[in-house]
């Protein structure tokens, strides 16, 4: 009888905030999204509003915020000891609101090397962070076992940061949720 392999690990960095950042980067959020609710578009098939689309001066900007991003992924790199070394830069940062009951559609970020989200305001009813597997289409030939399901959830909590390969498909079902991307 042979042995199992797994041979290709998923390399999702789950991590939280410093307390005293998470606050600032909280506070600074509340004002950035109170200041400039007007500039919020629904721009993708899904009721999540966002300013994604904004150009990257005009949306948020919080040095806290990007000294965590990049403490967490240099924490990614050791984790996962990459072999490779990147010249990484953070290119994009924009502040998705949702409503109960609204969702963000499955979709990937398939020009980033890695992205990554920041949650802000969660509550015990807020929808999960769900990765799906990228073997799931070949997947309807086979019964996954159940430690390799369709769908990897993580349930989000407030100063929590996913950081993930650009490429990955994800979904967020939201009750209640402001969250960084």
């Amino acid at each position: 009888m042979g042995n199992i392999i797994y041979p290709f690990p998923l390399p999702v960095y789950q991590g939280f905030i410093v307390e005293k950042s998470f606050n600032i980067i909280k506070e600074d959020t509340y004002n950035f999204i109170s200041q400039n609710i007007e500039l919020f578009e629904s721009i993708w098939d899904c009721p999540t509003k966002t300013t994604q689309h904004l150009p990257k001066h005009k949306n948020i900007k919080n040095t806290h915020l990007e000294t965590q991003i990049k403490s967490n992924v240099e924490n990614y790199f050791k984790v996962w000891d990459f072999n490779k070394s990147y010249n990484l830069k953070i290119s994009e940062v924009w502040v998705n609101i949702a409503k109960k009951g609204e969702y963000q559609e499955e979709h990937h970020h398939g020009k980033s090397l890695f992205s990554g989200v920041l949650y802000i305001n969660v509550n015990e009813l807020s929808g999960n962070f769900n990765i799906t597997n990228p073997l799931s289409s070949e997947g309807i030939l086979m019964d996954f076992p159940d430690n390799l399901s369709n769908k990897y959830i993580i349930p989000p909590q407030n100063g929590m940061i996913i950081l993930f390969p650009g490429w990955l498909t994800i979904q967020i079902k939201i009750e209640y949720q402001y969250h960084l991307i």
